[in-house]
């Protein structure tokens, strides 16, 4: 991180150096071009002011300097006057400083001299008597000037450079070190927090923290709950097999004995189904078996399965409500169901009332199960829904109850995005109500 800091810094401290040296170079060079022309344009109008006056070739010849090359031109193009004669002169009609000039009164061209072979600004500009005066100005001084200015500028470029390295390396280490601090000390990353903006990422990985702790916790209490449910059945299971193989039972304890080995394998294999129905359901997260599921009909078909159950102990079972669409898992639905009205009859004492009520409030679908049962404390209600948690532990284990059944049936109710609200009165009754998402074709 350290590097990649560093790097993409340098890269834009070098990048903005270049762009600043590269424009200044250029701003310089057209500054450096338009003081020229100005200076010759200038130089040209006071030679022109003094030339009209007398019209005196000396007067020309007097100003004449090693800076400019003074010009004097018939407008037949013949060469009247130069201040920097060189070789053969030429007819200038066509030359297109002169040929403006002669059309708009003033023209200007940047060329190659035929004469000097030099880059230079011509500025012509036509007199009263029709002559044209023309000034030019060789450009290499500027050129020159302007690679002496190139390499100052170079040197100042690498000079910046090199503190630039020295500037963002101490930089990124300012940057990065408390980031690195933070990363060594995650559990107690409150207290090294560089920068306010870093305070959300502090919070979230302290949050992460405490899920994780949770977590663990909740893994350590369910296994050593799972081992203490299923080593109970086991025990029993066992201490009943070796009175039988050793001979220690009676003949006429025997059959009692195995009916009681019966009884905690079926209540092992129960908890052991329900064990892997809530792992299936911890690791649930799509939902491609979701369809359109009517929960009145459901409820019927769940009510078959558990015909026995609640008509063995005379409770009064009616289901009331109408046709209410969801979207869900048909086969999950089911078990919640069962769990809840399978719940109900467990701990409703024997010609109690059940009632199961499907409906829709507000186009919500809500599925409510009521019973005179046994009741729920108030401390209790918040547990219910705990893995392993009992209300009544001894009754519970007697009606073959793993403690899992609620815990089901939370899971089923958060995977399909309802909630689940618990109403009881010890001694009086139970209301569980779940509420689904609005239906949506």
């Amino acid at each position: 991180m350290r590097k990649k800091v560093y790097r993409y810094i340098l890269a834009i401290v070098i990048i903005a150096i270049s762009l600043a040296m590269v424009l200044s170079y250029v701003v310089f060079l057209r500054s450096m071009k338009l003081q020229a022309e100005s200076d010759v344009k200038r130089t040209t109008s006071i030679l022109r002011a003094g030339f009209e006056k007398d019209e005196d070739i000396e007067f020309l010849r007097e100003s004449s300097s090693d800076d400019y090359r003074i010009t004097l031109i018939k407008s037949t193009g013949e060469v009247v006057f130069e201040s920097v004669p060189k070789g053969k002169s030429y007819n200038h009609l066509n030359r297109p400083e002169v040929k403006e000039a002669m059309k708009n009164g003033v023209g200007s061209e940047l060329r190659v001299s035929q004469t000097l072979d030099t880059l230079t600004y011509y500025y012509a500009i036509e007199l009263n008597n029709g002559e044209i005066l023309r000034v030019a100005l060789d450009m290499e001084s500027v050129k020159n000037y302007s690679r002496e200015t190139a390499i100052i500028l170079l040197l100042i470029y690498t000079l910046v450079i090199l503190l630039a390295l020295a500037i963002t390396r101490k930089l990124t280490d300012n940057v990065v070190q408390p980031i690195e601090e933070m990363g060594e000390n995650l559990e107690n990353i409150d207290a090294y927090v560089p920068y306010s903006e870093l305070v959300p990422f502090a919070e979230s990985v302290k949050r992460q923290q405490v899920a994780r702790q949770e977590a663990e916790d909740f893994r350590r209490h369910f296994t050593a709950n799972v081992s203490h449910e299923l080593k109970t059945p086991l025990t029993s299971i066992s201490g009943y097999a070796e009175m039988i193989e050793n001979g220690m039972a009676k003949e006429v304890d025997i059959k009692k004995f195995a009916n009681k080995i019966r009884l905690e394998a079926t209540r092992l294999l129960s908890l052991i189904g329900d064990i892997i129905d809530l792992s299936k359901l911890d690791s649930m997260f799509n939902k491609d078996d979701f369809k359109t599921v009517d929960l009145y009909n459901l409820v019927l078909n769940t009510l078959d399965i558990l015909d026995y159950s609640y008509k063995e102990k005379e409770i009064s079972l009616k289901v009331e409500g109408e046709n209410v669409l969801v979207k869900g898992s048909y086969d999950q639905l089911e078990e919640m169901c069962y769990n809840l009205i399978d719940n109900s009859i467990k701990y409703t004492e024997p010609k109690g009332e059940i009632l199961v009520e499907i409906g829709g409030t507000d186009g919500v679908p809500f599925l409510k199960v009521s019973d005179t049962g046994i009741g729920i404390s108030e401390k209790d209600q918040k547990r219910i829904f705990e893995r392993f948690f009992r209300v009544d532990k001894s009754r519970s284990k007697k009606l073959g109850g793993t403690g899992l059944g609620l815990a089901i049936v939370k899971h089923i109710v958060l995977h399909h995005e309802g909630e689940i609200d618990v109403k009881s009165t010890l001694g009086t009754g139970t209301e569980m109500t779940v509420r689904f998402p609005k239906y949506e074709n």
